[in-house]
């Protein structure tokens, strides 16, 4: 029997209890000895999720289970490289598992051999409220706990990682899945709502059955485990209901990020700091002879912040639109007789609420066109193929944008042109894990930031999205305007400041983008990853919103 069995697996016998006599830890590692039936098992630090302490009834043992989660690494190679056999075998291998979940169990001796930081790290000193057993005779659909798989999101993992990581995961806290309103379960039975995705509604009409959070609500506010992109958050943000001035803020639903979308912009700005600490004690560690770590993997850290963490106020902004507006979405839609297809679809729109970005130009035309039929049939390779066309055109968008700078007296607009290619305004630091569009963001600080750029052509555009990869180094990027592509006018060379461009960021209170532009391919604005077409001569307006409608659960102060 092995010391390490997999919690996805219930129908299994008892894992053994494994004693002091067969642990030790070692360079970050808890070093389980072989078995006769069982090889030596290694767990990283960065591969444990928590550690219970666990004792059944008075008397018994107290136990601590490890709950660790591993990634696959990277496909198997042939050694020579040049084996026919071995190639053809290692293709038709199946590939991997891309999640696998464990649960090691310790007895207390063993426990007692961890190192103390270790043990301060990883137990869990208190079970959140929202895990634990409901007081009622009976437990039901009306637990505060919900979790939703996004079958869309992404790659279209979200059913993976919810049938062999979360669903297990919350087995050990005796937690059962109630898939419809009403369904009971057995007494003293602990459970949660489950909701798997049925169409691109489903995340949206879930959030209108929130409701109003009161000013004398108590114990535990709703909490929502979201296994989603930031497209379930902008869901969740736009259809929970409206709060009353005198509703706690404390009482607000909270979202629990698990990343299963394309970008996970919200996710990975959460968790830029813990990437950067990662990032620095590897670089602290090379050539030396400990083991270097690259740092717990994002599904770690979402983990880690569900059980560990607290909730915290999610700021948002909201974006007003001009009379015309609607957004462009597509979904399948099937005619008799017919395959189903991709069809627009579009829906008047007035105002939007957003948690990450706002809009216009490069940013907007990328999400949107790579979200069109001819683009989606190529899979997740449409991203790229949209980008290298868009750089080619190299449009110039036509718009006059103004913003209030941050703590403004007056209050009056700046006007910054009107010829532009990007034009972003911003909550969070990072759009994708490595693509640091405001480096001055900080989780969860509330304050708007702005980055434009003007008309520079596609070259100058790509030099400064790659310079975005490198930790938001396209912040203060300056070069001449002939670099451009587009020469400076006679008037404009007389002046070291008008010789040369630059990427602008600013920290705002306010934007405004009049979109001028005939064509309607060119009047996108993108709010969260949800595309609004302006009517020619229409606005958008964008500024911070004045109080949240949720909290998300973060795993720091």
């Amino acid at each position: 029997m092995v010391a390490s069995t997999s919690a996805a697996s219930p129908g299994t016998a008892a894992p053994t209890v494994v004693t002091a006599s067969s642990v030790a830890y070692e360079n970050n590692e808890l070093v389980i000895a072989a078995t006769a039936t069982a090889p030596e098992q290694r767990i990283h630090d960065d591969e444990t999720l928590f550690i219970v302490r666990r004792q059944e009834h008075d008397g018994q043992p107290v136990e601590y289970h490890v709950c660790w989660l591993r990634e696959p690494t990277a496909s198997p190679t042939s050694a020579s490289g040049d084996s026919a056999q071995q190639d053809q075998s290692v293709s038709s291998a199946p590939p991997p598992p891309p999640f696998a979940f464990f649960t090691t169990i310790l007895d207390e001796s063993a426990a007692r051999k961890l190192p103390e930081d270790v043990l301060r790290r990883h137990l869990l000193a208190d079970i959140a409220p929202v895990f634990q057993e409901d007081d009622g005779p009976t437990s039901s659909a009306s637990s505060s706990l919900h979790v939703i798989v996004s079958t869309r999101s992404g790659l279209g993992q979200a059913q993976v990682f919810y049938d062999d990581v979360l669903k297990p995961l919350l087995g050990v806290f005796g937690l059962a899945a109630v898939t419809g309103a009403g369904e009971a379960v057995p007494k003293g039975q602990k459970s949660y709502n489950l909701l798997v995705t049925s169409s691109s509604r489903s995340i949206a009409e879930f959030a209108q059955t929130l409701g109003k959070t009161s000013a004398k609500s108590t114990g535990a506010p709703t909490t929502i485990v979201l296994l989603s992109g930031d497209g379930g958050v902008v869901d969740l943000l736009n259809g929970v209901a409206e709060q009353d001035e005198e509703a706690d803020m404390r009482q607000l639903p909270a979202i629990a990020l698990l990343p299963l979308g394309t970008g996970n912009a919200l996710f990975h700005s959460l968790h830029r700091p813990d990437y950067l600490a990662a990032a620095s004690a590897a670089a602290s560690q090379e050539g030396s002879e400990k083991l270097v770590s690259k740092g717990p993997s994002s599904f770690v850290l979402g983990l880690r912040a569900l059980f560990k963490g607290h909730a915290a106020p999610l700021p948002n902004f909201e974006a007003r639109f001009s009379p015309g507006s609607h957004t462009v979405s597509y979904s399948l839609q099937e005619e008799e007789g017919k395959e189903a297809a991709l069809k627009e679809q579009a829906e008047n729109v007035d105002r939007l609420r957003g948690a990450i970005v706002a809009s216009y130009g490069f940013h907007a035309q990328l999400v949107w066109e790579s979200d069109t039929p001819e683009y989606r049939k190529h899979g997740d390779k449409r991203f790229g193929m949209a980008a290298q066309e868009l750089l080619k055109t190299s449009h110039s968008y036509d718009a006059d944008v103004s913003f209030v700078e941050a703590g403004a007296t007056t209050g009056e607009p700046h006007h910054i042109g009107h010829r532009f290619n990007y034009v972003l305004a911003s909550m969070v630091s990072n759009l994708e894990r490595t693509f640091t569009i405001s480096p001055a963001s900080e989780p969860l600080d509330g304050q708007l930031r702005l980055v434009h750029f003007g008309d520079v052509g596609g070259a100058k555009t790509m030099d400064i999205m790659m310079a975005a990869y490198n930790n938001g180094a396209h912040v203060g990027m300056q070069w001449p305007k002939a670099e451009s592509g587009k020469p400076a006018e006679s008037k404009d060379v007389d002046t070291k400041e008008h010789a040369e461009e630059s990427v602008g960021y600013d920290a705002i209170d306010e934007l405004q983008v009049n979109v001028l532009e005939q064509d309607s391919r060119w009047r996108k604005i993108c709010i969260d990853g949800t595309i609004v077409e302006i009517p020619q001569g229409g606005w958008m307006k964008v500024r911070k919103a004045p109080k949240p409608v949720l909290q998300v659960i973060v795993d720091r102060d």
